[in-house]
């Protein structure tokens, strides 16, 4: 950027926290996950600071702006009821003993029940299957995803540890 450019910036100090607030748009969240596009960002931000020392206090009272959105979005979001499991603390059942001992069972009871091994084998086979394949996200919501941008970004960010 040359002078004309910081001239430029400076009479519009909107600019960069604008720049801040696709971080928090459903409108760029795809793009932003997909890839590496917030890290191309995040180190673009850095080379920005690293070049113009004038422009970090602008860019980390973005970022803190933008983190503390988030915050404020996560404090206010309710999970639907459905997966409210995913995200509230679940007391413990009543089917512990009241001193808090656990019972335990022998693997060898007779309740247990037998496995063949091929059914077995199979099993442990099904099991790695289902790991190569990607895991379908069910109760992910867009905070999350702000999040994770967020910490791709700042991780990106070198300088930004050194403020810090």
């Amino acid at each position: 950027m040359n002078e004309l450019g910081q001239a430029q910036l400076a009479r519009r100090p909107s600019i960069i926290p604008a720049i801040f607030s696709i971080f928090t748009s459903e409108r760029h969240l795809k793009v932003l996950i997909d890839k590496e596009n917030a890290v191309i960002i995040g180190t673009a931000v850095d080379e920005l600071i690293r070049h113009h020392p004038t422009l970090k206090f602008p860019v980390f009272e973005a970022l803190k702006s933008t983190l503390s959105h988030v915050e404020n979005l996560g404090t206010d979001y309710v999970s639907p009821s459905d997966i409210k499991h995913w995200y509230q603390l679940v007391s413990a059942s009543d089917e512990s003993s009241s001193d808090g001992d656990i019972t335990m069972q022998d693997v060898s009871s007779p309740s247990t029940e037998v496995v063949d091994s091929g059914e077995a084998a199979a099993e442990v086979a099904e099991d790695d299957q289902d790991e190569d394949e990607p895991q379908e996200k069910t109760h992910d919501n867009v905070v999350v995803s702000f999040i994770d941008i967020l910490g791709r970004v700042s991780a990106s960010i070198p300088t930004f540890y050194s403020v810090l």
